[in-house]
């Protein structure tokens, strides 16, 4: 028999709901994989002596000593767990995660019936090194699924409220329309150029044109966004955009 030190929030106070989750299946709703969760409760209160602290489950198995275990009260972290999370996401092969991402846009009333799993494995691919939960993948990446995206308000307001920004998004869609390949390198060029040829920053473009696509003010590479999402689409929200008051 062993007594293990009590788990506490990061505050110091006793662990309770006021401090996040506090079930499995509370977790597993929030998009986080078993593995980390597991990884996670491992550190509470033992190490695995070595430089990265991300451990498989036999791993532990084979280093666990009784003796090493810490004889102080253990703090649970979730910020530290979402970043462990993180990290098993990003280490995973996109066609693992494919089937976990579909379920969640599904539980979340997005239609993924008009796109192809090759398309939506490219999406994944995009921003499985960015997220830090299932869910979060959703709500960074609504806008590939529906026209009825979450927007900030805030981002709105910063990026698109103003006259010039929206003169510099309205004229990135008309260069945008011209008959050259849709890819990220053709695209990023155009933006560079607009940018140089009228004196501006290239973030003067790049921050009210994300804005406009996806409603967000952060994401994954733009012009790599704006290739998946396709020309017709990137072009129609852009303009759309630039006409608002």
């Amino acid at each position: 028999f062993a007594h293990m030190p009590l788990m506490m929030g990061a505050d110091g106070a006793k662990l309770s709901k006021r401090h996040g989750a506090v079930s499995v299946e509370e977790y597993k709703k929030e998009g986080f994989l078993p593995e980390a969760l597991v990884n996670y409760l491992l550190l509470l209160g033992w190490s695995p002596g070595e430089d990265s602290e991300l451990v498989t489950l036999s791993e532990a198995a084979k280093r666990f000593e009784l003796t090493d275990v810490k004889d102080v009260q253990a703090r649970f972290d979730a910020r530290k767990l979402r970043w462990l999370n993180g990290e098993y996401i990003a280490k995973k092969e996109t066609k693992e995660l494919f089937p976990l991402i579909k379920a969640r846009l599904a539980l979340d009333g997005l239609d993924t019936s008009e796109v192809s799993d090759d398309h939506l494995m490219k999406i994944i691919a995009l921003y499985k090194i960015r997220i830090k939960t299932i869910k979060e993948f959703v709500e960074l990446a609504d806008y590939f699924f529906t026209e009825d995206f979450v927007v900030e308000e805030k981002g709105e307001r910063k990026y698109l409220s103003k006259e010039e920004n929206r003169k510099n998004i309205k004229l990135f869609a008309e260069k945008l329309e011209a008959p050259v390949d849709f890819t990220h390198e053709n695209i990023e060029t155009i933006c560079r150029e607009i940018a140089e040829k009228n004196n501006l920053k290239a973030a003067q473009i790049i921050h009210p044109a994300r804005m406009a696509i996806s409603g967000k003010t952060r994401g994954a590479g733009l012009f790599e966004t704006m290739e998946l999402l396709g020309k017709e689409i990137v072009i129609d929200r852009m303009k759309k955009a630039a006409e608002k008051k």
